[in-house]
């Protein structure tokens, strides 16, 4: 289609300095048919002839021909252009490129093959595309098991240039932001309904005429007194064109630290050629904070151990390995040699032992109970049992997928629970004395026979641990993520006892066997008892009495594990133990901020921030006033990471962008207050001054910062300039219909539309940031005082790691993702030609990315 001049010499044949060859323009992209072209070429011919008898530089003509096709023909001292506006396209037809296309500063709108193929796109000419975004348009609708249909719907729209929609030419639309509708009607498939130039702002539908033909129902304004913001998320729509939903996020700081967050929706169907109709309206709506207090269960007692209480403590009874040189006895006449006795049920009675023997008796350990719990000064003890609360779950945003919508759901399973004992007090307990047990020899003396009377304890303890695991999670359904996750293990531990015990013995029995000679055992038996403090002579030891262990995990005390042989005062000196107190913090909390999504794609990319703190501990200070304060002793080491994460279908890749750690002391950790039990009975232990400080992991919380993710997960469905990606088909799968090339053709012929049948596979991505300007996403950063100054105070300074200051301000990343891969695949991008210089060159790609300006969606 070539327009030629031949006036191209003047009246005396020489050539005509500076004359070009005429430019032809087609304005509407519908290819002129040779009929047409052929009458442009006659009128044109017949305008040279005018200028060639014209002595005036600037000419305009403008021809109409009979099949509507409009001319504009313009001559500027020689530089002659013919704009044409061909009606109908006749039978040539109009064929459009589909694919990812890729835009920049440096490069003309381009769709790349997955051979690096370079195609224009027709929908980027005049400056149409270039600016503000595409929207998807993958509208596939399945016919059957014979293949799928995908229609060229693409939103155009650049800032002073008008919107619109491009489907096989250009239909100005709304001002703004705007989306294609592709929704069908009557209970027909897509495909018969050929998609009318339908578009939305989020609130209405509109015709090309820029004429409302359904508004929602929902409040998408801010009312009442409060600060409200008001996000309305761009309709989305099934790929089948069910039906389409529109969505309100509202949120109202109401005072007080506390905000309220409310999610409206309101579906819409499609029931004619310009008709639509509204569903029910439904909203979610829930504060914040949400709450973090754990459901733990706070024992309080007026004594030091429960009521009565088994096997607190234990009687121990050993007999040593000796011979018996010197176990005989006379009685009468005779002469007596031991041969068995009762108090163990070990000993074997009726054993007649010859002198040198030896008799061997292991040691015998018997449970002891408390049966009774006497007043004690102004004993305290309070339990606290850990137990999580129970997750909340909210279904937060509403998201289109294949063939209808489904509900993001939010869970909050984030809470504290302490471990806790707070004990002070003395208090006196009665035991009762165990009796020896029956003899088969000496059934008589089943009497009672050993133990302890009664027991003096004093103890003072503090006690708190918090030991969890943490999370807040997004279910999108295909996958989840943790928009929080953190452990902590950490606090006080120490006690301080002191205890007094009472005993007694009483009748050990033993037998004796009567000898006629060393060799013949005698029938005749004989007893002796032994009465209570009596000496046992060098055959036996004194009786061991002791307590069980401390266990730490037990809310009850545990006596020392004190050993003590028999004394004849029958009671043990007051003996004190102690735990030196001591305070411990470690903690790893890791958060993620979606800037991208797209849930028919499933693609999300978060920025990942991880923080760890080890080692930080608290002891009390050698030769300190006040027992029970503790002092920093080791300071924490702490690092600081943050990444980029992206998940493609449940392909997870990370990518590192700043690290940073530190030595210091942990300024963040949350602090608890107790009364100063090491300084019972002293009314001193209830001063503030003498307040025990207990260290624990920061109490972590996502805070409304962290919630603005809301409006990227709403606000980035199908309209996303950063990355493009195939949808993921649930119903039949995309086998054999997958694009080979990636870029297909639709075709508009004889007023027909014939979509491509393929779809373009894998994942372009590439996204230019700093971290700064991504708000909300470094909200764990702030909750754990990551900014604080060489001092402490929490103001955003990080003078303990000021170059992680400098880069989390200022420098600027590139991510760019092929195929879930991290690829640098722009470098490789062809730049468009520069005109305005001679001879024209092509441009290369700016150093500096934040110039680049990468634009990448499916057209």
């Amino acid at each position: 289609m070539n327009l030629r001049n031949h006036n191209w010499t003047d009246l005396q044949g020489d050539p005509i300095t500076g004359r070009a060859p005429p430019r032809l323009v087609v304005m509407n992209d519908v290819r002129p048919t040779p009929g047409q072209m052929g009458m442009v070429a006659h009128h044109y011919q017949l305008m040279t002839y005018a200028l060639k008898v014209s002595i005036i530089p600037y000419m305009v003509q403008e021809r109409t021909l009979t099949d509507g096709t409009r001319i504009r023909m313009v001559s500027n001292y020689g530089q002659d252009t013919v704009f044409v506006w061909p009606a109908g396209g006749g039978d040539v037809g109009v064929e459009l490129a589909h694919g990812f296309c890729v835009e920049g500063s440096w490069i003309s709108p381009q769709i790349i093959g997955k051979e690096k193929t370079v195609y224009n796109v027709a929908q980027a000419r005049n400056g149409i595309v270039g600016g503000a975004h595409y929207a998807e348009d993958m509208k596939p609708d399945r016919l059957g098991d014979t293949g799928i249909n995908v229609y060229p719907l693409v939103a155009t729209g650049e800032a002073g240039k008008p919107a619109g929609l491009w489907d096989f030419k250009h239909h100005p639309g709304l001002s703004g932001a705007i989306k294609p509708v592709a929704l069908k009607y009557g209970g027909k498939p897509l495909w018969q309904c050929i998609h009318p130039a339908h578009f939305s702002d989020g609130k209405t539908i509109r015709n090309a005429k820029n004429t409302a033909l359904v508004t929602t129902a929902l409040s998408t304004t801010a009312t009442g007194d409060n600060p409200t913001e008001v996000t309305v998320f761009p309709l989305t729509m099934d790929n089948r064109g069910n039906a389409g939903l529109f969505q309100v996020l509202k949120k109202e700081s109401v005072g007080l630290g506390s905000t309220f967050f409310s999610v409206a929706r309101q579906a819409v169907t499609r029931t004619g050629k310009e008709s639509y109709s509204l569903g029910g309206a439904a909203t979610t709506e829930f504060w914040h904070p949400l709450p973090v207090a754990a459901d733990d269960a706070v024992a309080n007692f007026t004594n030091l151990v429960d009521d009565i209480d088994a096997n607190l403590s234990a009687i121990s009874i050993t007999r040593d390995d000796v011979p018996f040189t010197s176990d005989t006895r006379t009685f009468g006449t005779y002469q007596l040699t031991l041969t068995g006795g009762f108090g163990w049920e070990e000993y074997p009675p009726g054993n007649v032992q010859s002198v040198g023997a030896r008799q061997n008796m292991t040691e015998k350990v018997v449970p002891l109970n408390i049966l009774s719990v006497g007043a004690g000064g102004d004993a305290s003890r309070t339990i606290t049992t850990p137990h999580k609360s129970a997750p909340q779950q909210i279904p937060i945003i509403a998201v289109s997928n294949c063939d209808g919508t489904e509900e993001v759901q939010y869970t909050h399973d984030i809470c504290y629970p302490v471990s806790g004992r707070l004990i002070f007090g003395n208090q006196t307990y009665g035991y009762g004395l165990r009796p020896w047990g029956a003899s088969s020899i000496f059934p008589q003396y089943n009497a009672a026979g050993y133990g302890v009377t009664s027991e003096e304890l004093a103890r003072r303890e503090c006690h708190h641990i918090v030991d969890v695991s943490n999370s807040a999670e997004f279910d999108f359904g295909w996958a989840k993520l943790r928009s929080f996750e953190g452990t902590t293990v950490g606090g006080m531990v120490g006690f301080k006892q002191s205890q007094r015990l009472y005993k007694e013995f009483s009748s050990y029995y033993f037998a004796y066997s009567l000898f006629d000679s060393p060799n013949i055992p005698g029938e005749l038996p004989a007893q002796q008892q032994l009465p209570s403090g009596g000496s046992l002579g060098d055959i036996y030891t004194t009786a061991d009495i002791y307590s069980s262990t401390i266990d730490s995990s037990d809310q009850n005390p545990r006596w020392a594990g004190i050993r003590d042989q028999y004394v004849a005062d029958n009671a043990k000196p007051a003996e004190e133990t102690e735990r030196g107190r001591e305070n411990t913090l470690d903690y790893d909390y890791t958060s993620r901020f979606v800037i991208d999504y797209d849930h028919k794609s499933r693609f999300i990319a978060a920025i990942k921030v991880r923080v760890t703190c080890s080692g930080a501990r608290w002891t009390e200070p050698v030769g300190s006033t006040i027992p029970g304060k503790v002092a920093l002793s080791t300071p924490g080491d702490y690092t600081y990471t943050i990444s980029f994460e992206a998940n493609w279908n449940g392909n997870v890749i990370n990518k590192q962008l700043l690290f940073g750690e530190c030595t210091r002391e942990p300024f963040e950790a949350f602090k608890t207050l107790y009364p100063n039990v090491y300084l019972w009975p002293s009314i001193a232990m209830y001063d503030p001054i003498n307040a025990i400080t207990v260290y624990t992991a920061p109490q972590v919380n996502p805070t409304v910062a962290s919630f603005k993710q809301l409006q990227n997960i709403g606000t980035t469905q199908d309209t996303n300039p950063h990355f493009a990606a195939q949808d993921v088909e649930t119903l039949g799968g995309f086998a054999g219909i997958s694009s080979s090339k990636n870029i297909e053709f639709s075709r508009m012929e004889n007023g027909r539309e014939y979509p491509h049948h393929k779809t373009t596979t894998g994942l372009r991505y590439s996204r230019t940031f700093k971290i700064s300007e991504l708000s909300g996403a470094t909200w764990l950063l702030d909750m754990v005082q990551a900014g604080v100054s060489l001092t402490g105070a929490n103001d955003g300074s990080y003078e303990w790691m000021p170059a992680f200051r400098d880069d989390l301000i200022n420098k600027v990343f590139t991510v760019e993702i092929l195929d879930g891969e991290f690829v640098d695949w722009s470098a490789d991008l062809q730049g468009a030609l520069d005109t305005t210089v001679r001879p024209p060159v092509r441009k290369t790609r700016p150093i500096n990315a934040l110039l680049r300006n990468i634009k990448i969606n499916r057209v």
